[in-house]
């Protein structure tokens, strides 16, 4: 039984080159009469590449095994927040309606037994209890994720909260949603307001009229996109192509970013199915385009940018193929030169919030600086959480 799409193409062969390298992750999961619960597309790629699949069996009921289908499948499956409620909807709302039935025959019982005790202790009345139950979300999802197997993502309370508001919109409302011209909230919300009749007629004109223009907004990026795409695509060779420019400037700002952290505690710290999309292909690519614009530079622009080369070539180590670095501050920045001396003195490792405050500058100003420090290996960045502190390179 397949409730899902099948995969993309780049889906399922990103899936194929996952399983050729590293195996399955995840064993299928079956029935006990022998019918798939979850790993349909993995088991059809081990038959394809004739390599070993591993099962698992899980002896549950009908049912059950209809709500593993659908949860395996929104926690492992890259899908939308609509997709994920729209799939989680009916299992949800079932429940839902199952634990607010137990919930009301557990109030009942525990009134009589109340009543019972109150008649015992000639009629005191205790003070109620301020502890208060879990909510019916809570034990939805604890349910659930009761029956998913061990390693698979835990549903969240938001999935849970999301799918149930999305079973109690009216047939329009969902539809607006599948669209993508609404939010689930914002569905949620007009469709609370309109139920109490607290919306007035220029909330709704106003409400339509955003909708449109996001619409249009959304429709203008599209387009914008889809061109700057075509731009890069259609380039005469040699000549400037500013859209794959544009996008090279936003890889290696947020390369900058990521190289503060050891690359082998990084690769650690990746999800197994996210193994295949950051693999050797794109690096190899990067590498080979970075050779490339090295050999135009050092023809092509001699004597330009001296002082960039130098830098490049003495304070790099990699580039340089040594192992001592001289560091040469004639070439740096007033700024750089500040920073390095602050760290100096510091003798540890330092937050940049502190930096920019020690020396009386922005932090917008010394960004720029440190990102070229950190380019050149001359400091270093740790991070703690949401922080990132740097320290002078000891070698």
């Amino acid at each position: 039984m397949q409730l899902l799409p099948d995969l993309t193409v780049d889906e399922r062969a990103q899936l194929t080159e996952s399983i050729r390298r590293d195996g399955v992750q995840y064993p299928v999961l079956v029935d006990g009469r022998g019918e798939v619960i979850d790993g349909f597309h993995r088991q059809a790629v081990c038959a394809e590449l004739g390599v070993a699949c591993p099962r698992e069996v899980r002896d549950v009921d009908p049912e059950t095994a209809t709500r593993l289908r659908i949860t395996l499948n929104v926690a492992r499956r890259h899908l939308s927040e609509t997709q994920q409620a729209e799939l989680l909807a009916p299992v949800v709302e079932k429940l839902w309606k199952a634990e607010v039935a137990a919930s009301a025959a557990r109030r009942t019982a525990g009134g009589a037994k109340g009543r019972e005790t109150q008649m015992a202790s000639g009629g005191v009345l205790r003070k109620p209890s301020k502890n208060r139950g879990l909510e019916t979300r809570d034990l939805v999802r604890k349910k659930l994720n009761a029956e998913l197997p061990a390693g698979t993502p835990r549903m969240s309370h938001r999935q849970i909260a999301q799918a149930h508001a999305y079973a109690q919109l009216p047939e329009t409302a969902k539809a607006e949603v599948r669209a993508g011209t609404k939010a689930i909230d914002q569905a949620v919300s007009e469709h609370k307001a309109k139920g109490n009749g607290k919306v007035p007629d220029w909330k709704l004109v106003e409400q339509e009229r955003n909708r449109q223009l996001r619409e249009q907004q959304a429709r203008i990026r599209a387009s914008y996109e889809e061109s700057q795409l075509a731009s890069m695509h259609n380039a005469p060779v040699g000549k400037l192509n500013l859209p794959l420019i544009r996008r090279l400037d936003s890889i290696y700002e947020q390369l900058a970013e990521t190289k503060a952290l050891d690359p082998v505690g990084a690769a650690a710290g990746l999800p197994p199915e996210r193994l295949s999309v950051f693999g050797l292909a794109e690096a190899e690519w990067l590498l080979a385009f970075a050779t490339a614009v090295e050999a135009r530079r050092v023809i092509e622009t001699p004597g330009i940018a001296p002082r960039q080369r130098r830098r490049h070539e003495i304070l790099n180590p990699v580039v340089a193929g040594s192992e001592r670095v001289v560091v040469d501050e004639a070439n740096m920045t007033r700024i750089e030169r500040r920073i390095l001396a602050y760290l100096r003195e510091q003798g540890g490792p330092a937050r940049t919030v502190v930096i920019a405050k020690a020396l009386g500058l922005d932090i917008t100003t010394i960004s720029p600086a440190m990102r070229a420090l950190r380019a050149a290996n001359l400091i270093v960045g740790t991070r703690d959480g949401r922080t990132v502190s740097y320290e002078l390179i000891r070698s």
